[in-house]
C-alpha cells in the first residue's frame, strides 16, 4: 500500500479528497432524530360492541377474529383480551414480515367477518405499533401571578389550542388541572315545605275552578228547564190555536 502511494500520489489524494468530501456532504445532510420511526411486528385490533356482556363481546367478536388472525401468514402469536363494550386482539408477528402487506390482508379478513355481525358492532380500529403513537413531548407549565385554577382555565383557553393547531400535533392532554365546580345541595324538608306550598296553591286554584265549573252547570240546568217551560207554553197556545181554528171552520 505505501508502494502504492509513493507511485500513485495524485490517485490517492484524489480518493482521500473524495472520501473527506463525501463525508462532508454525508454530514451535513444527516437528520438527526432521538426516536426513528420504526415498524415493530405488533398490531392491535380494537373492536366496539356497546351494551354487550364480556361473555358476549368473547363469543361473537373476539373468538372469530382470532380464529381468522391465525390463518394470517408470518404470525407468531395471537392474544385477545374481552372486556364489556369492546374486544382487543394483539397480533405478533415474526421480525421480518413488511408490515404494510400484512395491513392489507388483517382488513380483508376483517371485511369478510364484518357481515356477519350485528349492525351495533363499531368498525374495528386496526393500530400497528411503532414509536410514532407514543407520546414524547412533555412540558410542565407555569405563570407568574395565577394560581392553580387560573392556570388551568388559561391552559384549556389559550394554550392548549394553539398546540393543536401545530402541523404534526396528534392530540394534547393536560394532567394535573383543577377546575373550579359548585356543587348545590338542597335541603329535603325544605324541599318538601316548597312542594306543599305549590301543591296547596294548585288544589286552591282547582277547587275555584271546580265550584265555578258548578255553578256554569246549575245555570245551564236553569236556563234549560225555563227553555222547557217556555217549549210547553208554545206547545199549549200551539193546541188552543189549532182548536180555536177548528171551531171556527166548523161555524
Amino acid at each position: 500500500m505505501s508502494k502504492f502511494s509513493v507511485r500513485k500520489p495524485l490517485t490517492v489524494f484524489v480518493a482521500v479528497l473524495a472520501v473527506i468530501i463525501l463525508g462532508v456532504v454525508a454530514f451535513t445532510r444527516m437528520t438527526p432524530d432521538l426516536l426513528p420511526n420504526m415498524d415493530f411486528p405488533y398490531v392491535m385490533i380494537m373492536t366496539t360492541y356497546p351494551g354487550q356482556s364480556p361473555e358476549i363481546v368473547e363469543e361473537e367478536i373476539t373468538r372469530p377474529l382470532e380464529q381468522s388472525m391465525a390463518t394470517l401468514e408470518h404470525i407468531k402469536e395471537v392474544t385477545s383480551s374481552s372486556r364489556e363494550n369492546y374486544s382487543l386482539v394483539v397480533l405478533e408477528f415474526e421480525e421480518d414480515v413488511n408490515m404494510d402487506t400484512i395491513g392489507v390482508d388483517i382488513q380483508q379478513q376483517i371485511s369478510a367477518l364484518q357481515g356477519q355481525w350485528d349492525d351495533a358492532v363499531g368498525a374495528p380500529y386496526v393500530l400497528k405499533i411503532n414509536p410514532s403513537v407514543i407520546p414524547i413531548a412533555i412540558a410542565s407549565v407555569s405563570k407568574k401571578d395565577m394560581d392553580i385554577t387560573e392556570l388551568s382555565d388559561f391552559l384549556d383557553e389559550t394554550v392548549v389550542p394553539k398546540l393543536e393547531g401545530v402541523a404534526g400535533v396528534a392530540s394534547v392532554s393536560v394532567s394535573g388541572a383543577i377546575y373550579r365546580q359548585v356543587n348545590v345541595i338542597i335541603s329535603q324538608d325544605k324541599i318538601d315545605a316548597v312542594n306543599e306550598r305549590m301543591s296547596a296553591a294548585v288544589n286552591e286554584k282547582l277547587d275555584d275552578a271546580q265550584k265555578e265549573l258548578e255553578d256554569a252547570q246549575a245555570e245551564l240546568e236553569d236556563a234549560q228547564a225555563e227553555l222547557d217551560d217556555a217549549q210547553a207554553q208554545l206547545d199549549s197556545g200551539k193546541q188552543a190555536l189549532i182548536g180555536q181554528s177548528s171551531s171556527a171552520q166548523s161555524q
